[in-house]
């Protein structure tokens, strides 16, 4: 038996499980190749104390801390997870930290699905070079859009971000670039109506005011929380319920980074998250 098994591997996860260890706890890690969301970053400016890094640079320092601290990480899609008898893809243990993050959010487009990988992306930084000089338009408001488009501008011809507001969410040092990007043509107060498609690639994008050509789409709307494997008592809308201390209302269940019901999906307030819940996880398995 394991005292506490932490389930994801991305900032809130791998953060958890090394102050978990640290703490003198027998830790398991299980999830996907360890990183999360975080590895899909080409250009982190806003994580404390580190002026400029990328996702997977960052996410294997850390990565090495859990190691390092004591911690196992075990390369398994968490499939099974029995909250009250406290087992884990059939693993017992004393106390869960869930921190399985989140999925893109989709547009919801008729033919969205079936052109992912023809034309549809939800990562830049994985699929912009196959639009190496071409045309692309960039869906969405906030820092990953904004990121997004400037990212694809320094490879890509031309780039079209389009927003919902008459304002963009993100950080304003990234509207300042992106205003100074000559190659970015800003649509406001607009949303991605129809994907046009020719010969089973998209070629390009209607919206309400405009209709144009291109020949990818990256969409970068926001996330949704992971919770297909937690009971409905677990949540909300939003996603996972969890006190100031991240615990859930399962008692030795508790929850950190963007699977929660935050509003905050930051690398940082994630990994803020892991060390909360990590305090919370070894004093109630203390409590024993």
């Amino acid at each position: 038996m394991k005292d506490i098994i932490v389930c994801g591997t991305g900032a809130a996860g791998l953060s958890a499980a090394m102050y978990c260890a640290r703490g003198g706890a027998d830790v398991l890690v299980l999830g996907d190749i360890p990183g999360g969301q975080t590895l899909n970053a080409h250009a982190i400016e806003n994580y404390p104390g580190v002026e400029m890094t990328d996702g997977f640079s960052l996410m294997e320092i850390m990565r090495k801390q859990v190691l390092s601290s004591g911690a196992e990480i075990k390369t398994e899609r968490i499939t099974k997870i029995d909250f009250e008898k406290k087992v884990v893809n059939g693993t017992p243990c004393k106390a869960i930290i869930l921190a399985l993050g989140a999925n893109h959010r989709k547009l919801g487009l008729p033919n969205e699905e079936s052109l992912v990988g023809k034309g549809v992306s939800y990562c830049a930084t994985c699929d912009g070079n196959f639009f190496r000089g071409k045309t692309v338009a960039v869906a969405g408001g906030g820092n990953t859009a904004l990121t997004d488009a400037l990212f694809l501008s320094k490879i890509c011809k031309e780039v079209f971000l389009i927003h919902r507001r008459d304002t963009f969410r993100a950080e304003q040092t990234l509207i300042d670039k992106v205003s100074k990007a000559e190659n970015i043509i800003c649509f406001l107060n607009q949303n991605v109506k129809e994907i046009k498609e020719e010969n089973g690639r998209l070629s390009g994008v209607v919206t309400e005011k405009n209709a144009f050509k291109c020949d990818g789409l990256f969409v970068a709307i926001g996330t949704v929380s992971n919770i297909s494997l937690l009971p409905e008592k677990m949540c909300n809308d939003k996603g996972v319920v969890v006190d100031t201390k991240m615990q859930t209302n399962i008692k030795g269940v508790f929850a950190a980074g963007d699977m929660t019901d935050t509003n905050q999906k930051q690398i940082v307030t994630a990994a803020g998250d892991g060390a909360k819940a990590a305090k919370s996880a070894l004093s109630y398995i203390q409590s024993l």
